[in-house]
């Protein structure tokens, strides 16, 4: 029997959520906002609209401006091979995943123009804060990375993205479990109750985005959504003086299935937050049809930083539009060994203590 469905958007990202009408309250999946069905005031579809303008099916190639072919050129790094577009001097351009050295390949050629772009709107004096405050929290990082840090190693870069839009249905079943523990006399007891939980529907999703670039890792660039997609606009040159874009990398097919897990991904959380009140809930089976219902490209302002050390490139990437921050960094392991075993020493003296040894 086919369930009554309300469609919401989420004021954090954006993104619609169907919840059954009967649902009193669940979190976004994609970024974790409360939805509470009764609050119309704070979750309305009207009230929130970040759908990119001109959603179509499959992605628009443009042509270029005569004044773009004349100003942009492609760029590869003689290191790590990664192609950027940019306006720069021939010998003034550095790559931004690893600081090679950028040689002028060729002319735009064939290379499709971007359909969208949304313009950075953070200097590059926030990243360069942000990779502070980060490591600055982080005790197992060696000091002597810390201090690497150099702004000139800090690139704005417009990585591309196919963001779409989709219908995701399917259902989940799940193992879920109660555990009560009492007490009587001088007895502790201990009673599991274990469920198969079923939930089923049918979520939508807007503006999910699918990065295509191999040079930054998927879990760094999710880290640092969302991308606030209301503020994209049409591709101007202007956006991109003094930055450098990423040429698109992955395969299409690879592209899709990415799109296939991350959306099934987030529809299993959504069943998984109306699963009920429950002390653990765990995927036993999920089966999921994906439908794709529109495409478009959009360029996603990223400040990037690379920091090289013992031989390996860390990269650390903030979002250009509201700061947000993640990276790879190195772990100290003398500091880390320095830990365990002050832990095991402590733990080895309270054990001799109450075993009466001490």
């Amino acid at each position: 029997m086919a369930e009554n469905m309300i469609v919401y958007k989420c004021p954090g990202c954006g993104a619609d959520v169907k919840l059954s009408a009967d649902t009193e309250e669940m979190k976004c999946p994609f970024c974790d906002e409360l939805l509470n069905g009764e609050s119309s005031e704070e979750f309305s579809m009207d009230e929130v609209q970040t759908e990119i303008p001109g959603m179509i099916n499959g992605s628009l190639i443009e042509d270029w401006l005569p004044e773009e072919k004349e100003l942009y050129s492609v760029y590869e790094c003689s290191e790590c091979h990664a192609q950027t577009i940019s306006a720069g001097a021939a010998n003034g351009v550095k790559c931004p995943f690893c600081s090679g050295a950028m040689r002028k390949k060729e002319s735009l050629g064939d290379i499709s123009r971007p359909r969208y772009i949304i313009p950075f709107a953070t200097t590059k004096g926030v990243a360069n804060a942000a990779f502070d405050s980060m490591i600055a929290e982080m005790s197992l990082v060696p000091s002597s990375f810390k201090k690497r840090n150099r702004p000139e190693n800090i690139f704005g870069v417009y990585v591309p993205a196919k963001v779409i839009a989709t219908d995701c249905m399917g259902n989940v079943s799940f193992n879920a479990q109660n555990v009560k523990e009492w007490i009587e006399g001088d007895r502790k007891y201990r009673m599991t109750s274990t469920y198969a939980v079923i939930r089923g529907g049918s979520v939508s999703f807007e503006n999910i985005a699918m990065f295509d670039t191999a040079r930054i890792d998927d879990k760094l660039m999710d880290s640092i959504e969302p991308f606030e997609l209301a503020g994209s606009v049409a591709f101007d040159k202007l956006f991109t003086e003094g930055f450098q874009v990423a040429l698109n990398e992955l395969d299409m097919n690879l592209l899709e299935e990415k799109a296939r897990e991350k959306v099934s991904r987030l529809a299993i959380e959504a069943f998984r937050a109306r699963a009920g009140m429950y002390n653990s809930v765990t995927v036993n089976q999920a089966n999921m049809n994906v439908v794709t219902r529109g495409v478009n490209d959009v360029l996603m302002p990223v400040w990037v930083m690379n920091n090289k050390y013992l031989g390996k490139n860390y990269l650390f990437v903030v979002n250009g539009r509201t700061g947000k921050a993640a990276g790879d960094v190195p772990v100290a392991w003398v500091k880390l060994a320095m830990i365990l075993l002050s832990v095991f020493g402590v733990t080895m003296l309270v054990l001799l203590a109450i075993l009466g040894i001490l």
